[in-house]
Protein backbone atom coordinates (compact mmCIF):
# COMPACT_ATOMS: atom_id res chain seq x y z
CA UNK A 1 0.00 0.00 0.00
CA UNK A 2 1.78 3.57 -1.14
CA UNK A 3 2.06 6.14 1.56
CA UNK A 4 -0.29 9.08 1.25
CA UNK A 5 0.96 11.75 -0.88
CA UNK A 6 2.11 13.93 1.82
CA UNK A 7 4.39 11.37 3.71
CA UNK A 8 6.06 10.61 0.28
CA UNK A 9 6.22 14.56 -0.24
CA UNK A 10 8.26 15.02 3.80
CA UNK A 11 10.17 11.87 3.80
CA UNK A 12 14.03 12.46 4.35
CA UNK A 13 13.20 15.72 6.24
CA UNK A 14 10.59 18.59 5.25
CA UNK A 15 11.46 21.03 2.48
CA UNK A 16 13.78 23.78 3.68
CA UNK A 17 11.25 26.59 2.88
CA UNK A 18 13.09 29.57 5.04
CA UNK A 19 16.29 29.32 3.93
CA UNK A 20 17.53 32.95 4.11
CA UNK A 21 17.56 34.28 7.58
CA UNK A 22 16.67 37.76 8.37
CA UNK A 23 18.37 38.63 11.36
CA UNK A 24 17.82 42.13 12.80
CA UNK A 25 20.24 44.23 14.59
CA UNK A 26 20.43 47.95 15.42
CA UNK A 27 24.12 50.09 14.19
CA UNK A 28 25.39 51.28 17.39
CA UNK A 29 24.29 54.57 16.63
CA UNK A 30 25.81 57.21 18.95
CA UNK A 31 22.66 58.89 20.85
CA UNK A 32 22.50 62.26 21.81
CA UNK A 33 24.62 63.84 23.87
CA UNK A 34 23.59 66.83 26.57
CA UNK A 35 25.15 68.67 29.27
CA UNK A 36 23.22 70.64 31.40
CA UNK A 37 19.27 70.66 32.69
CA UNK A 38 17.13 68.82 30.22
CA UNK A 39 13.46 69.65 31.50
CA UNK A 40 10.64 70.30 28.55
CA UNK A 41 9.38 72.35 30.62
CA UNK A 42 11.91 74.87 30.53
CA UNK A 43 11.68 78.15 29.06
CA UNK A 44 15.36 78.71 26.39
CA UNK A 45 17.22 81.81 26.11
CA UNK A 46 19.83 81.27 24.53
CA UNK A 47 21.52 78.33 22.07
CA UNK A 48 22.43 75.90 24.87
CA UNK A 49 19.55 76.00 26.37
CA UNK A 50 17.07 75.11 22.84
CA UNK A 51 19.69 72.05 22.69
CA UNK A 52 19.43 71.10 25.94
CA UNK A 53 15.61 71.41 25.38
CA UNK A 54 15.44 69.14 22.39
CA UNK A 55 17.82 66.60 23.60
CA UNK A 56 14.61 66.11 26.48
CA UNK A 57 12.12 66.09 23.66
CA UNK A 58 14.16 63.92 21.07
CA UNK A 59 14.76 61.47 24.19
CA UNK A 60 10.91 61.38 24.73
CA UNK A 61 10.75 60.42 21.45
CA UNK A 62 8.75 63.95 20.35
CA UNK A 63 11.58 64.38 17.37
CA UNK A 64 9.38 66.97 15.54
CA UNK A 65 9.77 69.04 18.66
CA UNK A 66 13.19 68.47 18.99
CA UNK A 67 14.68 69.13 15.48
CA UNK A 68 12.05 73.11 15.99
CA UNK A 69 14.24 73.01 19.03
CA UNK A 70 17.61 72.28 17.73
CA UNK A 71 16.37 74.93 14.53
CA UNK A 72 16.01 77.49 16.71
CA UNK A 73 19.63 76.92 18.54
CA UNK A 74 21.20 76.87 14.85
CA UNK A 75 19.03 79.91 14.23
CA UNK A 76 20.75 81.97 16.75
CA UNK A 77 24.22 80.25 16.77
CA UNK A 78 24.31 79.41 12.70
CA UNK A 79 27.61 77.84 13.91
CA UNK A 80 27.01 75.32 16.44
CA UNK A 81 27.93 71.93 14.80
CA UNK A 82 26.32 70.28 18.12
CA UNK A 83 22.90 71.60 17.03
CA UNK A 84 23.21 70.07 13.65
CA UNK A 85 24.61 67.15 14.81
CA UNK A 86 21.90 66.26 16.98
CA UNK A 87 19.57 67.75 14.46
CA UNK A 88 20.73 65.24 12.30
CA UNK A 89 20.49 62.61 14.77
CA UNK A 90 17.06 63.47 14.88
CA UNK A 91 16.26 63.15 10.89
CA UNK A 92 17.65 59.88 11.31
CA UNK A 93 15.25 58.48 13.32
CA UNK A 94 12.77 59.71 11.28
CA UNK A 95 14.09 57.64 8.59
CA UNK A 96 15.46 61.03 6.82
CA UNK A 97 18.73 59.83 5.74
CA UNK A 98 18.92 62.55 3.23
CA UNK A 99 18.66 65.26 5.87
CA UNK A 100 20.60 63.90 8.49
CA UNK A 101 23.47 63.54 5.97
CA UNK A 102 23.23 67.23 4.74
CA UNK A 103 23.41 67.88 8.93
CA UNK A 104 26.48 65.99 9.88
CA UNK A 105 28.24 66.99 6.60
CA UNK A 106 27.72 70.81 7.96
CA UNK A 107 28.29 70.33 11.46
CA UNK A 108 31.63 68.68 10.46
CA UNK A 109 32.06 71.62 7.97
CA UNK A 110 32.23 73.59 11.15
CA UNK A 111 33.84 71.11 13.18
CA UNK A 112 36.09 69.01 11.19
CA UNK A 113 37.73 67.12 14.54
CA UNK A 114 33.61 66.18 15.30
CA UNK A 115 34.36 62.29 15.64
CA UNK A 116 30.70 61.49 16.61
CA UNK A 117 29.27 63.12 13.72
CA UNK A 118 31.81 61.45 11.56
CA UNK A 119 30.45 57.92 13.38
CA UNK A 120 26.91 59.13 12.81
CA UNK A 121 27.07 60.30 9.51
CA UNK A 122 29.03 56.56 8.81
CA UNK A 123 25.60 55.29 9.82
CA UNK A 124 23.50 56.88 7.72
CA UNK A 125 25.55 56.17 4.66
CA UNK A 126 25.06 53.04 5.36
CA UNK A 127 21.48 53.22 5.60
CA UNK A 128 21.76 54.83 1.76
CA UNK A 129 23.09 51.82 0.98
CA UNK A 130 26.77 53.59 0.21
CA UNK A 131 29.45 51.35 2.65
CA UNK A 132 31.91 52.99 0.92
CA UNK A 133 31.65 56.40 2.35
CA UNK A 134 30.27 54.89 5.84
CA UNK A 135 33.55 52.90 6.08
CA UNK A 136 35.44 56.14 5.62
CA UNK A 137 33.59 58.40 7.71
CA UNK A 138 34.57 55.31 10.54
CA UNK A 139 37.80 55.34 9.34
CA UNK A 140 38.19 59.53 9.58
CA UNK A 141 36.58 58.87 13.05
CA UNK A 142 39.19 56.58 14.33
CA UNK A 143 42.11 58.92 13.06
CA UNK A 144 41.15 61.40 15.15
CA UNK A 145 40.49 58.96 18.16
CA UNK A 146 41.95 55.34 17.67
CA UNK A 147 40.37 54.33 21.01
CA UNK A 148 36.65 54.85 19.64
CA UNK A 149 34.59 51.69 19.91
CA UNK A 150 31.75 52.91 18.63
CA UNK A 151 33.79 53.22 15.35
CA UNK A 152 35.14 49.93 15.56
CA UNK A 153 31.53 48.51 15.89
CA UNK A 154 29.83 50.31 13.25
CA UNK A 155 32.65 49.65 10.64
CA UNK A 156 32.20 45.75 12.26
CA UNK A 157 28.86 45.69 10.85
CA UNK A 158 29.77 47.54 7.61
CA UNK A 159 32.21 44.59 6.98
CA UNK A 160 29.76 41.91 8.04
CA UNK A 161 27.30 43.12 5.63
CA UNK A 162 30.13 43.21 3.12
CA UNK A 163 30.73 39.42 3.83
CA UNK A 164 34.19 40.40 5.12
CA UNK A 165 33.33 38.61 8.04
CA UNK A 166 37.58 38.66 9.33
CA UNK A 167 37.17 42.25 9.23
CA UNK A 168 34.07 42.17 10.92
CA UNK A 169 35.25 39.83 13.79
CA UNK A 170 38.82 41.88 14.73
CA UNK A 171 36.97 45.26 14.42
CA UNK A 172 34.51 43.43 17.01
CA UNK A 173 37.06 42.25 19.26
CA UNK A 174 38.92 45.85 18.89
CA UNK A 175 35.23 47.28 20.15
CA UNK A 176 36.04 44.60 23.10
CA UNK A 177 39.05 45.02 23.87
CA UNK A 178 38.36 49.28 24.12
CA UNK A 179 35.02 48.42 26.37
CA UNK A 180 34.64 44.64 27.81
CA UNK A 181 31.17 45.60 28.67
CA UNK A 182 29.56 46.27 25.20
CA UNK A 183 26.99 44.08 24.78
CA UNK A 184 26.15 44.95 21.42
CA UNK A 185 29.44 44.64 20.15
CA UNK A 186 29.96 40.51 21.47
CA UNK A 187 26.26 40.09 19.60
CA UNK A 188 27.73 41.97 16.86
CA UNK A 189 30.91 39.21 16.79
CA UNK A 190 28.00 36.24 17.23
CA UNK A 191 26.65 37.18 14.19
CA UNK A 192 30.00 37.18 12.29
CA UNK A 193 30.93 33.89 13.92
CA UNK A 194 27.03 32.93 13.13
CA UNK A 195 27.83 33.47 9.62
CA UNK A 196 30.61 31.86 9.12
CA UNK A 197 29.28 28.81 10.59
CA UNK A 198 30.82 28.71 13.79
CA UNK A 199 27.58 28.37 16.23
CA UNK A 200 29.45 27.59 19.39
CA UNK A 201 31.35 30.74 19.41
CA UNK A 202 28.06 32.32 18.63
CA UNK A 203 26.05 31.15 21.17
CA UNK A 204 28.88 31.97 23.83
CA UNK A 205 28.89 35.52 22.46
CA UNK A 206 25.34 36.01 22.75
CA UNK A 207 25.41 34.62 26.25
CA UNK A 208 27.91 37.01 27.01
CA UNK A 209 25.90 39.70 25.71
CA UNK A 210 22.85 38.80 27.59
CA UNK A 211 25.16 38.51 30.86
CA UNK A 212 26.18 42.27 30.46
CA UNK A 213 22.52 43.22 28.92
CA UNK A 214 19.84 40.47 30.48
CA UNK A 215 17.09 42.49 28.78
CA UNK A 216 18.97 42.80 24.89
CA UNK A 217 15.85 41.22 23.20
CA UNK A 218 17.97 40.85 19.71
CA UNK A 219 20.80 38.88 21.84
CA UNK A 220 18.04 36.38 22.77
CA UNK A 221 16.69 36.05 19.11
CA UNK A 222 19.93 35.55 17.63
CA UNK A 223 21.01 32.61 20.10
CA UNK A 224 17.48 30.91 19.82
CA UNK A 225 18.23 31.12 16.03
CA UNK A 226 21.75 29.52 16.78
CA UNK A 227 20.01 26.88 18.80
CA UNK A 228 17.74 26.62 16.41
CA UNK A 229 20.51 25.60 13.84
CA UNK A 230 21.78 22.97 15.79
CA UNK A 231 18.17 21.71 16.26
CA UNK A 232 17.87 22.45 20.09
CA UNK A 233 14.49 23.07 19.81
CA UNK A 234 13.47 23.56 23.49
CA UNK A 235 16.68 25.95 24.01
CA UNK A 236 15.30 28.20 20.93
CA UNK A 237 12.36 28.32 22.06
CA UNK A 238 12.94 29.09 25.53
CA UNK A 239 15.01 32.03 23.64
CA UNK A 240 12.20 33.18 21.60
CA UNK A 241 9.88 33.44 24.90
CA UNK A 242 12.59 35.36 26.77
CA UNK A 243 12.50 37.89 23.44
CA UNK A 244 9.26 38.23 23.05
CA UNK A 245 8.80 38.99 26.84
CA UNK A 246 11.18 41.66 25.63
CA UNK A 247 9.58 42.65 22.90
CA UNK A 248 5.90 41.42 22.15
CA UNK A 249 6.03 43.15 18.71
CA UNK A 250 9.05 41.30 16.97
CA UNK A 251 7.03 39.63 14.08
CA UNK A 252 10.39 37.84 13.44
CA UNK A 253 10.58 35.94 16.79
CA UNK A 254 7.02 34.73 16.88
CA UNK A 255 7.73 33.30 12.97
CA UNK A 256 11.09 31.43 14.06
CA UNK A 257 9.54 30.10 17.49
CA UNK A 258 6.69 29.05 14.81
CA UNK A 259 9.18 27.12 12.68
CA UNK A 260 10.59 25.51 15.98
CA UNK A 261 7.40 24.23 17.54
CA UNK A 262 7.02 22.93 13.44
CA UNK A 263 9.89 20.96 14.19
CA UNK A 264 8.46 19.90 17.62
CA UNK A 265 5.53 18.70 16.16
CA UNK A 266 3.44 21.01 17.46
CA UNK A 267 1.06 21.89 15.30
CA UNK A 268 -1.07 24.23 17.09
CA UNK A 269 1.47 26.51 19.11
CA UNK A 270 3.13 26.68 15.63
CA UNK A 271 -0.17 28.33 13.88
CA UNK A 272 -0.54 30.53 16.51
CA UNK A 273 2.87 31.80 16.61
CA UNK A 274 2.51 31.85 12.50
CA UNK A 275 -0.99 33.92 13.24
CA UNK A 276 0.82 36.46 15.62
CA UNK A 277 3.09 36.91 13.20
CA UNK A 278 0.75 37.45 10.30
CA UNK A 279 -0.57 40.36 12.66
CA UNK A 280 2.39 42.06 12.82
CA UNK A 281 3.11 42.14 9.82
CA UNK A 282 0.85 40.95 6.96
CA UNK A 283 3.26 41.43 3.96
CA UNK A 284 5.41 38.64 5.47
CA UNK A 285 4.73 35.64 2.96
CA UNK A 286 7.27 33.25 4.97
CA UNK A 287 4.38 33.39 7.75
CA UNK A 288 1.52 32.11 5.65
CA UNK A 289 3.90 29.29 4.35
CA UNK A 290 4.87 28.52 7.57
CA UNK A 291 1.07 28.06 8.80
CA UNK A 292 0.40 26.49 5.59
CA UNK A 293 3.26 23.46 6.54
CA UNK A 294 1.22 23.31 10.00
CA UNK A 295 -2.37 23.24 8.46
CA UNK A 296 -0.93 20.21 6.09
CA UNK A 297 0.90 18.48 9.00
CA UNK A 298 -3.06 18.70 10.41
CA UNK A 299 -4.49 17.39 7.08
CA UNK A 300 -6.13 20.81 6.70
CA UNK A 301 -6.19 20.31 3.07
CA UNK A 302 -8.00 23.23 2.05
CA UNK A 303 -6.79 26.03 4.81
CA UNK A 304 -3.30 24.99 3.90
CA UNK A 305 -4.00 25.70 0.25
CA UNK A 306 -5.39 29.22 1.29
CA UNK A 307 -2.58 30.11 3.17
CA UNK A 308 0.30 28.83 -0.01
CA UNK A 309 -1.93 31.27 -2.20
CA UNK A 310 -1.60 33.96 -0.22
CA UNK A 311 1.89 33.63 0.24
CA UNK A 312 2.27 33.82 -3.91
CA UNK A 313 -0.01 36.77 -3.81
CA UNK A 314 2.25 38.43 -1.85
CA UNK A 315 5.59 36.49 -3.59
CA UNK A 316 5.04 35.02 -6.69
CA UNK A 317 8.32 33.85 -7.44
CA UNK A 318 8.40 32.00 -4.04
CA UNK A 319 8.99 28.27 -5.60
CA UNK A 320 8.90 26.91 -1.84
CA UNK A 321 5.27 28.03 -2.20
CA UNK A 322 4.32 26.73 -5.35
CA UNK A 323 5.80 23.04 -4.71
CA UNK A 324 3.99 22.88 -1.01
CA UNK A 325 0.76 23.99 -2.67
CA UNK A 326 1.54 21.39 -5.15
CA UNK A 327 1.98 18.83 -2.38
CA UNK A 328 -1.25 19.32 -0.98
CA UNK A 329 -3.44 19.36 -4.37
CA UNK A 330 -1.80 15.98 -4.99
CA UNK A 331 -2.59 15.19 -1.74
CA UNK A 332 -6.05 15.55 -3.06
CA UNK A 333 -5.27 13.60 -6.45
CA UNK A 334 -6.08 16.97 -8.19
CA UNK A 335 -3.16 15.91 -10.47
CA UNK A 336 -3.61 18.48 -13.15
CA UNK A 337 -3.45 21.75 -10.17
CA UNK A 338 -0.39 19.89 -8.78
CA UNK A 339 1.48 19.42 -11.52
CA UNK A 340 0.65 23.19 -12.88
CA UNK A 341 2.41 23.90 -9.58
CA UNK A 342 5.59 21.73 -10.01
CA UNK A 343 5.72 23.39 -13.40
CA UNK A 344 5.76 26.76 -11.76
CA UNK A 345 8.49 26.06 -9.02
CA UNK A 346 10.89 24.57 -11.65
CA UNK A 347 9.95 27.79 -13.85
CA UNK A 348 11.29 29.53 -11.21
CA UNK A 349 14.01 27.40 -10.03
CA UNK A 350 15.19 24.79 -12.62
CA UNK A 351 17.56 22.89 -10.49
CA UNK A 352 14.89 22.75 -7.67
CA UNK A 353 15.27 18.84 -7.32
CA UNK A 354 12.75 17.94 -4.78
CA UNK A 355 10.08 19.75 -7.54
CA UNK A 356 11.23 16.87 -10.20
CA UNK A 357 10.80 14.38 -7.29
CA UNK A 358 7.45 15.51 -6.74
CA UNK A 359 6.06 16.14 -10.37
CA UNK A 360 7.58 12.13 -11.04
CA UNK A 361 4.98 10.98 -8.19
CA UNK A 362 2.43 13.24 -9.90
CA UNK A 363 3.16 11.96 -13.34
CA UNK A 364 3.20 8.58 -11.65
CA UNK A 365 -0.06 8.61 -10.72
CA UNK A 366 -1.49 9.90 -13.67
CA UNK A 367 -0.34 6.82 -15.97
CA UNK A 368 2.57 8.64 -17.85
CA UNK A 369 5.33 6.38 -17.16
CA UNK A 370 7.81 8.00 -19.90
CA UNK A 371 7.72 11.38 -18.69
CA UNK A 372 8.22 10.24 -15.13
CA UNK A 373 11.58 8.04 -15.77
CA UNK A 374 12.71 12.00 -17.07
CA UNK A 375 11.26 13.79 -14.74
CA UNK A 376 12.87 11.59 -11.61
CA UNK A 377 16.25 11.30 -13.78
CA UNK A 378 16.33 14.80 -13.36
CA UNK A 379 16.13 15.22 -10.05
CA UNK A 380 18.97 12.79 -9.71
CA UNK A 381 20.56 14.68 -12.00
CA UNK A 382 20.16 17.96 -9.56
CA UNK A 383 19.40 16.00 -5.95
CA UNK A 384 22.54 16.70 -3.14
CA UNK A 385 22.85 13.00 -1.79
CA UNK A 386 22.75 14.28 1.97
CA UNK A 387 19.70 16.02 1.80
CA UNK A 388 17.54 13.65 -0.16
CA UNK A 389 19.08 10.13 0.13
CA UNK A 390 15.83 8.46 1.09
CA UNK A 391 14.36 10.22 -2.44
CA UNK A 392 17.30 9.40 -4.10
CA UNK A 393 16.86 5.35 -3.77
CA UNK A 394 13.08 5.98 -3.92
CA UNK A 395 13.90 7.48 -7.23
CA UNK A 396 15.96 5.03 -8.77
CA UNK A 397 14.12 2.44 -7.68
CA UNK A 398 10.67 3.90 -9.09
CA UNK A 399 13.01 4.27 -12.23
CA UNK A 400 13.64 0.85 -12.52
CA UNK A 401 10.27 -0.02 -12.19
CA UNK A 402 8.89 2.09 -14.49
CA UNK A 403 11.22 0.69 -17.22
CA UNK A 404 10.34 -2.32 -16.76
Amino acid sequence: MKKPFISIFMQGGTVKVWSNVLLSFLLAVSFLACSGQNETESSPSNAQEYLNRGIAYANKGDLDRGIADFTRAIDIDPQYARAYNNRGFAYYQKGDWDRALADYTRALELSPNFVLAYINRGVAYDQKGDRTRAIADFNRALQFNPKEGQAFYNRGFVYYKEGDLSGAIADFNRAIDINPQDAQAYNGRGLAYFKKGDLNRAIADYTRSLELNPRYAQSYGNRAFAYSQKRDWDHAIADFNRALELNPKDGKAFFWRGDAFIHKEDWDRAIADFSRAQELNPKYASTYVGRGTAFVKKECWDLAIADFSRALEINPKDADAFLLRGGVFAEKKEWDRALSDYNMALEISPKYAVAYYMKGHVLEESGKKKEAIEVYKNFLKYAIPSENSIRIQDAKERIKALER
